[in-house]
């Protein structure tokens, strides 16, 4: 009864505030990029529910829903203690998907035993933890009590998660749960504690099956009910006409020695040039050339197992960042995906490594997508947003994934950043422009590239300094 109490409480505050529901101009604001209806529906639900499943298909926005709940939870009802517990390749970029979306710094619990003691021993409103991390630091997690926990993609941490206690909970999950009742199952006894009706709804799916057996309508209905109390579950079709023509998302690796001097050697001048037109208003033609070689050198690097070379093969942390993504997207049902890579050394390379992966096509930069893919991976090729998708008009579905191999700390990462909502930015010889830019489309390049470097400026951690 307390459980119903306090969601009825959660419902008619959220109501309050936002009267007409996800389509409330106060939820247009709520993160610094405005919501789509089914996100701000996703997140509205995770708070009022308390305990959620959040299984939309993937390329829909999950993390963003996460966010926009934590945000709500903070600012309606008070939680001050955010754990989120993901996997290790998604640690930073959770961490600055929190920053572009919410300007808010979430801590990165990771290091040596002593500096994660100097941060579990500050301050921190959200912190971000992985499967080994949580291992090690289970007395600091309960000492600290966290009062809401994200999980995301459970299927991928092994069993530790579901140790996890907190008075509410969302669950990120994009793996087809209709194939793998056992999984649904583990999630909603874990969700549901207090027996509210949604595991009792899972048996009878799953003794429905063993049996062979058909549910009446009015069985369907009942169960349906039940589970509609944690679980949220859309696909691509259900919100189509809410989706832009592609989603942008990225993917973070670690560069190796090499990977990361060359890229922090061609960054130093890229900031030089920088900071010259910022103190002169002025930036010469030779050192616009300069400064885009600069660039392109800068993105190459990360990613050149030669960052000298223009005919290099993809560098090992590439390669297995991009085999271990199709890995996922195999998991969450995607069948017809594409990658996109430099040059054909590059394309042959990937294609001795990923010759077992069904489905898969190889393309170079500037070839059309396949008609019906559902996912596309680029990887080595410098990122500009686009508007639409690469392959003739009507072949690919709204909401198309393009998903970016990114150098973590990298020129290309603050790109990332600072054009994901930018397509009006002027392209420069730099990225595939015709000819030098100048007077009020130079500005507004160099603008750009300004905010791309403020983005990798490293900020301290909460916490960083205690100890």
């Amino acid at each position: 009864l307390a459980a119903h109490r306090d969601a009825r409480t959660r419902l008619d505050r959220l109501a309050l505030a936002y009267p007409d529901g996800p389509a409330s101009a106060g939820l247009q604001h709520l993160l610094r990029a405005p919501l789509p209806l089914f996100q701000a529906e996703g997140a509205l639900f995770a708070v009022i529910a308390g305990r959620a499943l959040l299984a939309d298909e993937r390329g829909l926005g999950k993390s963003v829903q996460a966010i926009a709940a934590t945000q709500l939870w903070q600012r309606h009802f008070g939680l001050q203690r955010v754990l989120l517990l993901c996997a290790p390749a998604q640690a930073v970029a959770w961490q600055r998907a929190f920053a572009r979306f919410a300007g808010q710094a979430a801590q990165l619990v990771s290091g040596g035993h002593h500096q994660r003691q100097a941060l579990w021993s500050g301050a921190a409103e959200v912190r971000i933890l992985t499967p080994d991390a949580l291992d090690s630091d289970a007395a600091y997690v309960a000492d600290w009590a966290p009062e809401l926990v994200v999980v995301d993609e459970p299927q991928q941490l092994g069993p530790t998660w579901a140790t996890l206690d907190a008075p509410h909970a969302l669950v990120l999950c994009g793996a087809p749960l209709d194939a793998q009742p056992a999984l649904l199952a583990q999630l909603v006894d874990w969700l549901d504690p207090y027996r509210q009706g949604a595991l009792a709804a899972v048996h009878r799916i799953q003794a429905a099956q063993a049996n062979g057996t058909a549910l009446d309508d009015a069985a369907i209905e009942l169960i349906t009910e039940q589970l509609s109390r944690v679980l949220l579950q859309r696909g691509r079709e259900d919100v189509a006409d809410q989706l832009p023509p592609l989603v942008h998302s990225e993917r973070l690796l670690a560069l190796a020695p090499p990977q990361r001097a060359a890229h922090d050697s061609a960054l130093a001048l890229v900031r030089r040039l920088v900071a010259g037109w910022q103190r002169t208003g002025y930036l010469s033609d030779a050192d616009q050339l300069r400064l885009g070689q600069a660039l392109r050198d800068a993105q190459d690097a990360c990613h050149r197992a030669d960052p000298a070379r223009p005919d290099s093969l993809l560098a090992d942390a590439t390669v297995q960042a991009a085999v271990a993504q199709l890995a996922d997207w195999a998991g969450t049902g995607a069948t017809q995906l594409a990658l996109v890579c430099a040059h054909e050394a590059q394309r042959q390379q990937l294609a001795q490594r990923l010759h077992d992966v069904d489905g898969l096509s190889l393309l170079l930069h500037g070839e059309a997508t396949p008609a019906g893919c559902d996912a596309v991976l680029q990887v080595g090729v410098p990122w500009r947003p686009r508007r639409s998708p690469a392959g003739r008009r009507g072949d690919a579905p709204r909401g198309q994934q393009w998903l970016y191999l990114l150098g973590q700390d990298s020129l290309e990462a603050g790109l990332f950043d600072t054009l994901a909502q930018r397509a009006d930015v002027p392209r420069s010889l730099a990225d595939g422009g015709r000819g030098l830019l100048q007077a009020e489309p130079l500005t507004a390049w160099l603008q750009a590239i300004a905010a791309a470097l403020q983005a990798i400026t490293p900020v301290a951690q909460p916490g960083a300094s205690a100890g």
